[in-house]
């Protein structure tokens, strides 16, 4: 952990939260390749039987709630990151907080501006949500539509 002194005017970038970004962003790039060619999969021809779409949407409702069970689990981990780090920035009065690791090297915010980034990172962990109810809408409108 990268443990600032709350003199200094900057936090030093730690290179283990680099190393953990890339991965994030690797994986979601992996899951994103993956919906692709499922959606692919799922695309029955024009001619095909009546038999054949009910199984393409029944693959269709099956890939939504698996992606709807991974979103519940990463939006409610982002967001109790953001609200842990919204809740330490008020408390401590500086953004970043002390020992909370930066990608690169960042100015410490004290007063006002600080409290800018905490009411952020609050809007942020209610942003976090946003592709549960883009999934729950999608379902919704497969089960009512079809």
């Amino acid at each position: 952990m990268n443990t600032p002194d709350l003199d200094e005017d900057f936090v030093s970038p730690n290179p283990k939260a680099r190393i953990f970004l890339l991965v994030v962003i690797l994986l979601l790039f992996g899951l994103m390749v993956f919906i692709l060619s499922e959606l692919k999969s799922i695309q029955p021809s024009e001619e095909a039987s009546p038999a054949q779409i009910d199984e393409a949407i029944h693959h269709l409702e099956t890939l939504l709630s698996r992606l709807l069970s991974f979103s519940l689990i990463v939006s409610l981990l982002i967001s109790l990151y953001f609200i842990h780090l919204s809740l330490k920035t008020y408390q401590s009065g500086r953004f970043p907080p002390p020992y909370f690791s930066v990608i690169r090297r960042t100015k410490i915010r004290r007063g006002q501006s600080s409290q800018r980034y905490a009411a952020l990172s609050l809007f942020m962990a209610l942003i976090s949500w946003s592709p549960v109810v883009v999934l729950f809408y999608l379902q919704w409108i497969i089960h009512t539509q079809l």
